[in-house]
């Protein structure tokens, strides 16, 4: 599919409609893995992967909760605190990001940090130092800059073998903002923090070491750098690198496709 297409569409709806959801459709939505738009009663503690892969359970932990105070799309989002909140979505080879068969992703979402602290996790496949397989971090600062990385290990250990990001693009506090990552066919990685191309990485070895523990979504290693935010529309896709362009991207307008 053309490029120019699989950006426009790929990204999103351009009509919401109730429960997070968008209207329009995405041609590669079967290769979606996740998808979480945060619908529900202020302080809920459940949600719904409306993914194709519907993975079940999703396990809130500490205060972690649905929020209806903070939405980018739809009437809430979650909120996770800074002291022990966090999901987990149990092991599953979707998580593999970089198996034989779809070796290509793109992970999206919005987050509206809440608190000027360093190295908070925003989601990741690294239980223990060993079986990392990689990792989103992010430190938010009074200024001048604020830092979104992807890393990832190809042998399970840390320090990361790969790191993209960290180019320094200004995201205040208490806004939302867009952070979308990809690797292309080649092997190479970007990161872009509202829609701007904050990094770019082509290691010699690309490969991501398949981790045997959860994702986990606001912090990592068992319970470090816990995540003070909120979350919404996290999709993750696999197989498919939405944004291959080492320009700008278009900041989504609507809730991602749900079909």
């Amino acid at each position: 599919m053309p490029l120019a297409v699989n950006q426009l569409i790929g990204f999103g709806a351009r009509q919401p409609s109730p429960g997070g959801g968008g209207g329009g459709g995405d041609p590669n939505f079967a290769n979606v893995v996740l998808l979480l738009g945060f619908e529900g009663t202020d302080g809920a503690t459940t949600t719904t992967d409306e993914s194709p892969s519907a993975h079940s359970p999703i396990t809130f932990n500490g205060n972690a909760q649905i929020d209806s105070a903070q939405a980018k799309f739809g009437s809430s989002s979650c909120l996770f605190d800074g002291t022990g909140d966090y999901l987990s979505i149990p092991d599953s080879p979707d998580w593999d990001l970089s198996d034989a068969n779809s070796d290509q992703f793109t992970i999206e979402f919005w987050i509206r940090p809440h608190a000027n602290v360093g190295n908070q996790r925003i989601m990741a496949q690294a239980p223990s130092n060993g079986d990392v397989s990689w990792y989103i971090n992010s430190t938010w600062e009074v200024g001048p800059a604020s830092q979104v990385s992807f890393n990832s290990s190809y042998n399970g250990g840390l320090p990361p073998n790969v790191s993209v990001g960290n180019g320094g693009t200004v995201m205040a506090l208490d806004f939302w903002h867009f952070i979308a990552i990809s690797k292309n066919s080649s092997g190479k990685l970007r990161l872009w923090c509202n829609g701007t191309l904050d990094g770019t990485s082509t290691p010699a070895d690309s490969t991501i070491f398949n981790s045997t523990g959860a994702l986990e979504i606001g912090r990592l290693l068992g319970g470090t750098a816990n995540l003070n935010a909120w979350l919404d529309e996290i999709r993750i896709t696999k197989g498919v690198c939405r944004y291959d362009t080492d320009g700008s991207i278009t900041v989504p307008t609507a809730a991602f496709p749900r079909s």
